[in-house]
């Protein structure tokens, strides 16, 4: 599922909460669709999209007030992201302060999490796997890399990629070069080593990426803007830490000279994986998109660890895959062959989309299970 949209909205979706009072869930800032509570059914709404435009904000609020009609839904409380600076955190704090309403706050990956265990009904511990481009973290943080193991309302982060130190912020994303100039300044620190851990933070994850560097690293710094990106980079000018994984697979894009550039979200990943399933069909015919296959082959061989490490702490082989990054079939398939070779049972989101359209039924869930 990429879009939930005319005939799936807004048939509810079942989720075993008791007796949980009615909920109003303000979804993401992007990709946006809201959700409403009633007794056991979670409604999610259609698509709205980025949440950028006033236009698009009052077509939300009208469909909002529609829906609590339709379904004679009065809420009594009211969910959102933590990011600050979201029209829908923005949005639902001033909902909850006109109707007197308790508001609670879940982080965006958790959310993700929760969207996977509420379609499936998941009881007891599960290792959420969580992938996309940005979500608010709770130190602060632009994370996008995750694991967590989360049980019903509560959830724990357990390891992520590592805080890479991102250019530019909002405008990396877009330009690849940014994130790939990013990646070549921390992976030039010699005191990074592919190692799974950091010394500082137990719970970072590092990824081997010298041949895909050695590889790209001449050329983009080679390029007029990294003579201003570079020294911005080593100073700590405009920078935010990030573990995000799509950052980094629009880093390894621009690396292995795919794609430097989104002129739609996500065409530098797209193509990523296109090249990587170019090496599947015709190995050995073309060294960068081997190494493309290669760094999928990574990922999916540090999914499997970090769950291995989960089941050997948590005592449970639940596993939730969610997220944008998701959406990428050789990504999912490979890390589902392996999960269920090694005796997990994965589960995904299948009435929802993995991207931020699934977050305000994760978002609904925990509230429901507070």
């Amino acid at each position: 599922m990429i879009r939930r949209s005319k005939g799936y909205a807004p048939v509810p979706l079942f989720a075993d909460a008791g007796n949980a009072p009615q909920i109003f869930a303000a979804g993401s800032q992007l990709k946006n669709s809201f959700a409403l509570t009633k007794g056991d059914f979670i409604y999610v709404s259609q698509f709205f999209g980025d949440m950028d435009t006033i236009e698009n904000q009052n077509i939300y609020v009208d469909n909002l007030e529609r829906l609590e009609e339709l379904f004679r839904i009065k809420p009594e409380a009211v969910v959102c992201d933590m990011h600050p600076m979201y029209f829908t955190t923005q949005f639902a704090e001033k909902y909850a302060v006109k109707h007197d309403l308790p508001l609670i706050k879940v982080q965006h990956h958790h959310a993700h999490v929760a969207s996977v265990m509420a379609e499936n009904d998941l009881k007891g511990k599960v290792i959420g796997v969580s992938f996309d481009g940005t979500g608010y973290g709770t130190d602060g943080n632009i994370w996008g890399g995750e694991f967590f193991i989360c049980e019903g309302a509560a959830a724990e982060r357990i390891a992520h990629l590592r805080y890479v130190d991102m250019i530019g912020g909002d405008s990396s994303v877009k330009d690849a070069v940014r994130s790939a100039l990013s990646y070549i300044n921390v992976y030039s620190n010699k005191e990074v080593s592919p190692a799974s851990t950091t010394a500082d933070d137990p719970c970072s994850i590092t990824i081997d990426l010298e041949d895909i560097l050695a590889f790209g690293r001449e050329r983009l710094l080679a390029k007029p803007e990294a003579g201003l990106v570079m020294p911005a980079l080593k100073a700590g000018i405009n920078t935010v830490k990030s573990s995000s994984m799509g950052r980094l697979f629009d880093a390894v894009s621009a690396l292995l000279g795919i794609c430097e550039y989104n002129e739609y979200e996500g065409q530098c990943a797209i193509l990523l994986e296109d090249a990587a399933a170019f090496a599947q069909k015709h190995p050995g015919a073309d060294e960068k998109c081997d190494l493309a296959l290669s760094f999928h082959e990574r990922i999916i061989d540090m999914i499997v660890d970090q769950c291995h490490i989960a089941r050997s702490k948590y005592g449970t082989d639940q596993v939730a895959l969610t997220g944008g990054t998701f959406q990428n079939r050789i990504l999912m398939e490979g890390v589902l062959d392996k999960l269920r070779a090694d005796g997990f049972k994965p589960y995904y989101n299948i009435s929802v989309s993995p991207n931020d359209g699934g977050i305000a039924l994760g978002q609904a869930y925990v509230a429901m299970h507070m």
